[in-house]
């Protein structure tokens, strides 16, 4: 190896412990060689499907002609090299001429060579560790034979006794002292190796980055800069608990992270932002904002636009919006989101990072459709806090801790009613009974009627409102007249749907008769 002699290693039999030098001299090696000697990430804002990435690093400056100097560094091979900015220090005084890159190979990546070397290097030395270990054990194993030498006398039996253990207690505790500098460098090696394969995700490329700078003395510089990088992002993942005896929401939320750079992210400063990391000079135009009557609405003045303009806008669905005034703006835009303290990311895996949780209250209602299901549904109306603006994500739905099931989440920043499935110990199913199926014998004189008996029952130990909706019954012949009977009168109804709400108390059973007269 190019370093084996300058810092030449012996193994110690006597004295200090041979580990205690090796380890001396593995520090120094990991200190020359160390990877925060490299460029190393700072900050991290990620967007949903790109990142945008700073970096600090130190550079040599070479000599360029004669009136400029460079520096080159590297760029992962999944970052977009055009989307390179870079901010030298400003008391170096140094101007940028030209930025120019260059596609290389993962071979010649100088960054894999010097971990190969440390790998190579960290080697050397455990192999030399394992070596004096294997000195010490025969060491061990001679003492323990010379137990069988013989003596002459009382006193040349202690002096040898007291030799073989002394040369035994000593080589055992300089054995010793060996394992957790071998055990500390596998690991070190482990996690060059792991360093050196992630540099590697399967494009075998990365972007050298020549960077001309006008004529300065200086040999060296920091250099902070900034690029775009491809594979990685985040995602909103919120968790709705709902609670319905104490009447609120366990809201939690979570971001999901993942970044394939090749490279791991060690305490960086993460800020989640919307949109997209492409990098722009010109500011955007501004949108219109165009106001349009309701549909059938008539001005009193006379009308100074064309046509074209009194027309409603469309939906994205090609309908007519409502009946009130529209503006062609979107809501609250969701601003970035920076992250307390540093976090660390691994590359090539998802991690999820909490940002919130609180507890929302919410009001609890069932609704009850007995002819799609015996159990009752359990919604919620709630509003998030101070009207606030989350971002579409997927959610996880549970009822007092346990999972329900996973589904898209739209968070409209106003009250809303979410759903939490079908609750088994509230039911309305039907009962067999009454008139329905029946005929009386005389068909011309006497309606033919139809009756649904519906129980309901709620076997919490706390109270609840039920909302039961049934079908309206109708008929294709024109010549049947319908007579909707009920017990008790429904609270609303629609077109097509008869609705009651019912308060039921811990335990009670109720009975509504729905029915109707042909005639």
């Amino acid at each position: 190896m190019m370093f084996a002699n300058k810092y030449p290693f012996r193994v110690i039999t006597s004295g200090n412990p041979p580990g205690r030098a090796l380890l001396l001299s593995a520090a120094l090696l990991f200190f020359l060689y160390s990877p925060d000697s490299w460029a190393a990430v700072r900050e991290v804002t990620l967007f949903p499907q790109t990142a945008r990435v700073t970096e600090v690093t130190s550079l040599k400056l070479l000599p360029e002609g004669k009136e400029h100097r460079k520096a080159i560094l590297t760029l992962p091979g999944k970052a977009d090299p055009a989307s390179l900015v870079t901010y030298p220090p400003r008391e170096s005084r140094l101007k940028i001429v030209e930025q120019s890159w260059r596609s290389v190979a993962f071979v010649d990546d100088p960054k894999a060579k010097d971990l190969q070397k440390q790998i190579n290097l960290l080697q050397e030395e455990k192999n030399k560790l394992e070596a004096a270990r294997l000195s010490l054990e025969t060491q061990v194993q001679f003492w323990q034979q010379q137990i069988k030498t013989r003596v002459k006398n009382l006193t040349e039996a202690g002096n040898v006794a007291a030799a073989i253990g002394r040369n035994i207690k000593k080589a055992f505790q300089e054995k010793l002292q060996l394992a957790p500098e071998i055990v500390r460098l596998d690991k070190r090696i482990k996690e060059l190796q792991e360093g050196w394969k992630l540099l590697d995700p399967g494009h075998r490329q990365r972007w050298e980055i020549t960077i001309l700078f006008s004529h300065t003395p200086a040999a060296e510089t920091s250099l902070t800069y900034s690029y775009t990088l491809k594979d990685c992002g985040w995602q909103p993942a919120y968790r709705l608990d709902a609670q319905p005896e104490k009447g609120e929401i366990r809201f939690g939320w979570e971001a999901e992270v993942w970044q394939n750079s090749g490279e791991n992210w060690k305490e960086v400063q993460v800020t989640l932002a919307p949109g997209s990391a492409n990098y722009v000079l010109m500011p955007p135009d501004i949108r219109p904002w165009i106001v349009n009557l309701p549909p059938g609405k008539k001005t009193k003045g006379k009308r100074t636009g064309d046509k074209a303009s009194a027309v409603p806008p469309k939906s994205s669905a090609g309908s007519e919006q409502p009946e009130a005034a529209v503006a062609s703006f979107s809501g609250p835009s969701p601003l970035p989101l920076r992250l307390e303290g540093k976090k660390s990311f691994l590359s090539g895996s998802r991690q999820k990072v909490q940002l919130r949780e609180e507890t929302w209250p919410a009001a609890f209602n069932y609704l009850a459709r007995p002819g799609e299901n015996l159990a009752a549904f359990i919604c919620a109306s709630l509003r998030p806090p101070k009207g606030e603006y989350l971002p579409p994500g997927k959610a996880m739905f549970l009822l007092n801790g346990a999972l329900l099931g996973q589904q898209a989440f739209l968070p409209a920043g106003k009250e809303e009613t979410i759903f939490f499935g079908p609750d088994p110990f509230v039911t309305a199913a039907y009962r067999t009974g009454g008139q329905e199926g029946k005929e009386n014998d005389h068909r011309e004189k006497n309606p033919y009627e139809q009756e649904r008996i519906i129980v309901l029952e709620n076997s919490h130990n706390f109270p609840i409102r039920l909302r039961l909706e049934e079908p309206i019954p109708n008929s294709s012949d024109e010549r049947i007249r319908a007579t909707l009977q009920h017990r008790p009168n429904p609270s609303a109804q629609t077109a097509t749907t008869v609705i009651w709400e019912i308060e039921l108390a811990p335990g009670e059973k109720k009975t509504v008769y729905f029915g109707v007269k042909l005639e």
